[in-house]
Parts: C-alpha cells; sequence; structure tokens
C-alpha cells in the first residue's frame, strides 16, 4: 500500500499438530538435515542477509500453541 498503517495486528492460525518455534531460545540442533530447526539456521539470504522476519519488524509477538501474532504500532508503506 502507499500509506501509512496503524497499529496493526497479524494472526497466522497454525493447523493442528504444528506449533512455532521461538527463535529467540536456543534450541538443541540435531544431525537430522531434515529437523525444522537445523533448517531454520540455514534459512539466511544468499548474501548473509536474514529474511525479513527474523530482522525484528513487530513490536511485539506472542507465540500460542494454536497461532502466532505480531504488532506493530505503525507500519510504513511499500
Amino acid at each position: 500500500t502507499t500509506q501509512q498503517r496503524y497499529h496493526i495486528a497479524l494472526v497466522d492460525y497454525l493447523p493442528a499438530g504444528c506449533e512455532p518455534l521461538n527463535r529467540k531460545l536456543n534450541g538443541t540442533l540435531t544431525d537430522d538435515a531434515n529437523s525444522s530447526i537445523t533448517r531454520s539456521q540455514r534459512n539466511n539470504n544468499s548474501d548473509g542477509r536474514r529474511p525479513y522476519l527474523t530482522i525484528g519488524w513487530t513490536d511485539h509477538e506472542n507465540l500460542r500453541d494454536e497461532r502466532a501474532e505480531a504488532f506493530r504500532s505503525i507500519l510504513w508503506p511499500g
């Protein structure tokens, strides 16, 4: 959008059996190349930058059993 947005709440409901991983906590890495924690560690762009979800675009996050919530007080155009 070309306009600023205020008081944004993004809620993502998760399918049954899934749960969000808190990337701020250090999980136990495994030797399993298909594990979600191992894959998340390799989720960097080829130029070394991290994906936008990990650079702190949110003001507050809630990770719940059935959903992940992200909040932002102002969202700039673009």
